[in-house]
């Protein structure tokens, strides 16, 4: 019984110095697990080299918002209408970036979302100004109810380290002329306009812009009534055209009717009548404010 016994821990003995257990072992026979090289730091203790990690952005959703990064929009006149034609809109979008593995990092704004950045930039926190062409822009009616329409287009904040790891971040930008400026001029009273009779006995009258901010010609229609009678559209006088008209815009300023402005708008009137005059916006089918005079 003593030998088997003696054998029992012989054998035993033998297969722990095989596994192991008893510090024999090679430990270079395994290797670390992916991404789990171990290095000494100098210090004694050991630090992960082998995981890159892609740059981190700052989710800058609060800073983005509408109000505070619209920066305005981009008009220019048509030659052949001459009327205003609008192009875009600028905005300050707002970023923060940072790689922890300390690379370097290439980044900036992507603005038609073709993966490739259009706009770089350098800094690891900042604003950047953009602009974002109209035709990024998809129309979506925002209330049913009322027909407000808005147009959104989505713009990406791109970052992508020296080995080639990136992230993204994505931000939904407004075209404030479908948004902002319909709901007010829509809801609230903003444009208020005063009248009264021109000199003469030619059926004028004098409109002035007694509140409001800067109005586009390109997005406005008068229209008068002369005692009663259908409304009819007041086109803007000129070489061809010297009665039934308003006169044309401050020539300082031909793109905008302005607060404190005077334009005077000629009637088909005859002796005394009652002017009904309307000021719409074209764009949304509007009236801005109504007016009526008696003139002579």
């Amino acid at each position: 019984m003593q030998t088997i016994r003696n054998l029992n821990i012989m054998i035993l003995a033998f297969l722990l110095i095989l596994t192991g257990c008893f510090g024999l072992a090679d430990d270079s026979v395994s290797g670390d697990a992916e991404g789990q090289t171990n290095t000494n730091d100098g210090t004694g203790a050991t630090t992960n080299t082998g995981t890159n990690n892609p740059p981190f952005i700052s989710d800058s959703s609060l800073l983005n918002s509408m109000e505070a990064t619209f920066a305005g929009d981009f008009l220019v006149q048509n030659q052949t209408t001459n009327e205003e034609e609008l192009i875009g809109y600028y905005y300050n979008l707002y970023h923060a970036v940072i790689d922890i593995d300390g690379d370097n990092i290439t980044a900036g704004w992507d603005i038609d979302l073709d993966g490739m950045i259009d706009n770089f930039t350098t800094s690891a926190s900042g604003f950047t100004t953009i602009f974002v062409p109209i035709e990024h822009f998809e129309n979506m009616t925002l209330n049913p109810i009322y027909e407000f329409d808005i147009a959104v287009a989505t713009v990406a904040f791109i970052a992508q380290d020296e080995h080639g790891l990136g992230s993204v971040m994505f931000v939904e930008v407004l075209g404030t002329d479908d948004f902002i400026d319909d709901i007010s001029e829509s809801l609230l009273v903003l444009y208020t306009f005063s009248g009264q009779d021109a000199p003469g006995n030619d059926g004028a009258l004098i409109m002035t812009m007694t509140s409001g901010s800067d109005l586009s010609w390109a997005s406005i229609t008068i229209k008068a009534s002369v005692d009663g009678a259908a409304s009819v559209t007041v086109p803007a006088c000129d070489s061809t055209t010297t009665e039934n008209c308003y006169t044309a815009p401050d020539t300082g300023d031909p793109v905008y009717w302005n607060v404190g402005e005077d334009v005077t708008v000629d009637t088909d009137c005859t002796g005394t009548c009652t002017v009904t005059v309307n000021v719409l916006n074209d764009r949304e089918g509007t009236t801005l404010d109504t007016i009526i005079i008696d003139v002579e």
